[in-house]
């Protein structure tokens, strides 16, 4: 189960870096009734343990593989889909639970910093660790059709609660701001392994979004 793979990131993590045993399970038991909040469909311990596969697919030896599992595991510590911040907030989450255990203030930030990027997806950065992470965030685009479109059903149950048409507007913008990127994938890895694919998906769903009244 996917809840199973984060717990083992999370255990494996939290030993790693000599987190107090009785704050690591705190953090586990507040992360766990975040991703589990009954509003998410997408945005739940399998997005999580998807990410965690794809970077292990990557086989990427990172400078920190702390930080771009504390990334992944806190990047949507904060989902409602009627806020504009949940980014931002996830991010001051990761740095209040971090700071409180003793991880290192600079190692913290560039956590910070990678949830932060996952706001509006930045060009290849050069760093290596921030790409794959942000990779694997968007791995889901480039997966077989049937994946990609139970991917979208559970987005669009997230928001439920605009009309048709607020959602082939805001959808369209998402994914012509995808297209029109000289790639949607940042390393090597997944350009060869996803781009096309996801490509192809965006393409399709834009044809199948609702028509303008």
């Amino acid at each position: 189960m996917a809840i199973q793979v984060v717990a083992q990131c999370w255990l494996e993590l939290s030993r790693r870096e000599a987190f107090p045993p009785v704050q690591a399970e705190e953090i586990w038991q507040q992360l766990s009734r975040s991703y589990a909040e009954p509003h998410r469909r997408y945005h739940t311990f399998e997005h999580l343990s998807f990410m965690l596969d794809v970077l292990k697919e990557s086989g990427t030896a990172f400078t920190d593989q702390s930080v771009v599992e504390l990334a992944v595991l806190f990047h949507d510590a904060v989902y409602d889909a009627r806020k504009t911040d949940n980014e931002a907030r996830s991010a001051e989450t990761a740095t209040s639970v971090l700071s409180d255990c003793g991880f290192s203030p600079e190692r913290t930030a560039r956590v910070s910093d990678f949830i932060l990027a996952t706001t509006g997806h930045p060009p290849a950065s050069g760093d290596d660790d921030l790409d794959t992470f942000l990779d694997a965030d968007l791995a889901i685009l480039g997966e077989r059709s049937e994946r990609y479109e139970q991917y979208v059903a559970d987005v669009r149950a997230e928001y439920s609660f605009v009309s048709d048409e607020q959602w082939r507007i805001g959808r369209t913008r998402v994914l012509k701001h995808f297209l029109a990127a000289p790639s949607i994938y940042r390393t090597a890895s997944c350009r060869e392994s996803r781009e096309e694919r996801a490509v192809q998906n965006l393409n399709a769903e834009l044809l199948q979004l609702p028509v303008a009244r």
